[in-house]
């Protein structure tokens, strides 16, 4: 999936995923989302995602 449309949806990244708790059921097929998990938001992996997720929205704004 392509990088706007994963920050578009929300997306979790794979490498993310691993022993997190679901909290929402996700049909097959369908995206694994941030809000669909529990996850921990001081790890340094997720910290440094969510930053450059930001970083991303903020180029993408600029160029527009």
């Amino acid at each position: 999936m392509p990088a706007a449309d994963s920050l578009a949806c929300g997306a979790l990244p794979l490498g993310l995923a691993h022993r997190v708790k679901l909290l929402n059921p996700v049909p097959s097929g369908q995206v694994l989302r941030w809000a669909d998990v529990q996850i921990d938001s001081a790890a340094a992996a997720v910290r440094l995602r969510r930053e450059m997720e930001q970083a991303f929205a903020t180029e993408k704004r600029a160029a527009a």
